[in-house]
């Protein structure tokens, strides 16, 4: 695992490097869907399995805790798009605005009807309009069995009421991400699906890498990064018509 943060950090500062953070689809934090700590600006953002924290980093060698709050079960992912949160938990879709203090204010809690008391693992990714959620169901002594394993999109225009509008079944999906009009979805034992989500109620699935394990994706400019437990994966995505595998690097 060690060995596994190290590449990926090294990874992550190549890639930043290598384009303009004016790209990012999060006013440049970069990170996989998966992500409990995030920066923006002079502030991070931390979760937990049942807490949200912000510091200020404004002295980064003292960081000063300016928020703190209990959000629940199962606090699973984050995603930061513009100054709007994203959280993810095993039932809800938590939406939180933030302010010029850095301190997140909630908006909006968005749970995952009839799936009550099911043990869930929801990473979340999102654009100006719609948020997508993957749903993949765990079994635990805490959880009723289940078999709910699905893309799920929330059309998020008013950020206090996300709507569902759309769903598509998957074998055990996990991270997620998001380049323009294309979504780049893990699949745990089945690879990397690419899904063209252009129109979110005709979704239309590009192309399907398989044959491998993968647990989270970083798609940036082009140039994708597939994380699985054993191997990390690059693509390039630069041409859509023609998107081929680069590098598959042991762990």
């Amino acid at each position: 695992m060690k060995k596994l943060i190290i590449l990926l950090t090294t990874c992550l500062v190549i890639v930043s490097c290598d384009s303009d953070l004016n790209d990012s689809p999060s006013n440049g934090v970069l990170s996989g869907s998966y992500a409990n700590m995030l920066i923006l600006d002079n502030f991070l953002y931390m979760i937990n399995e049942r807490e949200l924290i912000a510091y200020s980093l404004e002295d980064p060698s003292t960081p000063l805790e300016v928020h703190k709050e209990e959000l629940g079960f199962g606090i699973e992912s984050m995603f930061i798009r513009g100054e709007v949160l994203f959280i993810g938990s095993a039932s809800t879709l938590y939406i939180y605005q933030i302010g010029l203090d850095g301190v997140p204010s909630l908006i909006s809690t968005t749970a995952y009807q009839n799936f009550r008391d099911m043990c869930m693992r929801d990473p979340v990714v999102a654009n100006e309009s719609t948020a997508y959620v993957t749903l993949s169901t765990t079994v635990s002594s805490d959880c009723l069995r289940s078999d709910v394993n699905e893309l799920r999109l929330y059309d998020i225009m008013d950020l206090s009421s996300p709507i569902l509008v759309n769903s598509l079944e998957m074998n055990e999906p996990k991270g997620l991400g998001l380049d323009g009009d294309w979504l780049f979805v893990c699949e745990a034992n089945d690879g990397l699906k690419v899904v063209d989500v252009s129109d979110p109620l005709d979704l239309k699935l590009v192309k399907h890498f398989d044959g491998y394990r993968a647990f989270d994706v970083i798609p940036r400019s082009g140039h994708l990064l597939v994380v699985g437990p054993d191997s990390l994966y690059q693509y390039n995505y630069s041409d859509r018509n023609d998107i081929y595998l680069l590098s598959a690097i042991d762990l």
